[in-house]
């Protein structure tokens, strides 16, 4: 895994296109360049473990078919997966404790 991120070259990563405030979907939306920066810097981290990944597995096509190196796979899949849970956590108890905000006020 070292050997292959240590090979990847970021600046031929392409990021994933993620909305702006230009965009359709945030047409009739306010979103603040604050969080569009960290979309952005989400998306640019996104496509440099993809393209991390898929180069490490083509090179080593036992990742499919080893339980061990399953096991790796899994892991590193662990900790992306964990963090984004835990944004959406803290985006719903946000939501929440404002909507209860408004209710009592």
């Amino acid at each position: 895994l070292e050997s292959a991120s240590a090979e990847f070259e970021p600046e031929k990563a392409e990021p994933v296109p993620m909305p702006t405030p230009q965009t359709e979907e945030f047409r009739c939306y306010h979103v603040p360049d604050e969080f569009m920066k960290v979309y952005k810097s989400l998306s640019r981290a996104t496509e440099m473990m993809k393209n991390s990944w898929k180069k490490t597995l083509k090179n080593n096509p036992s990742y499919f078919t080893d339980p061990e190196k399953q096991k790796v796979l899994r892991f590193a899949m662990q900790r992306p997966a964990n963090y984004l849970t835990e944004i959406e956590t803290y985006l719903e108890k946000a939501l929440a404790e404002a909507l209860e905000g408004e209710k009592t006020a």
